[in-house]
């Protein structure tokens, strides 16, 4: 992913201060030489007690609209949250003259599509976001949406993995 928008004119990085995003940002920060400023207003749903626990463990759907899980957000208290990084977010874009890249999580992603986003055909809200998707929106209202929760990049892993496991001969 960091390689995909090495060339895309970023000159703003916010990301969740949680260790996955703040692993992706930094990648992206080395490739495009922008330092990252870390809000913990995009950190994805606080689950309380069910965290680092696997799905396959529960017999309900910790999804589920209106559960709310013991010791973390309801769905309200997280659009909420979310609301306030969409703020955080508007206000970047304006502050920048370039690209804004925001490194976030899924559930994030999910909130803001649903609730700030302008989702024209072809474009709809997915269901699963992808790890390291590249959503690109305008860069101010209506924040029309060009391409949503792309994956393309991650086609190429493989090959450069291999690369990696295989020694160069000089």
């Amino acid at each position: 992913m960091a390689r995909r928008l090495r060339y895309a004119g970023i000159t703003r990085i916010v990301a969740s201060d949680l260790a996955r995003a703040r692993m992706t940002a930094e990648a992206l920060a080395g490739e495009t030489g922008v330092e990252v400023l870390f809000e913990p207003l995009l950190a994805e749903r606080n689950f309380g007690d069910l965290r680092g626990r696997h799905y396959a463990e529960f017999d309900f759907d910790p999804m589920a609209p209106g559960y709310e899980p013991p010791n973390g957000e309801s769905w309200e208290a997280f659009h909420e949250r979310a609301a306030l990084a969409w703020a955080r977010v508007e206000k970047e874009s304006a502050a920048t003259g370039g690209s804004l890249a925001i490194v976030t999580h899924g559930l994030v992603c999910h909130s803001f599509a649903l609730n700030h986003l302008l989702l024209e055909p072809p474009f709809i809200n997915p269901e699963r976001w992808g790890n390291t998707a590249v959503t690109e929106i305008e860069r101010s209202a209506p924040w029309r949406v060009r391409l949503i929760n792309c994956t393309r990049h991650l086609d190429a892993l493989p090959e450069l993995l291999d690369q990696l496991e295989t020694p160069t001969r000089a």
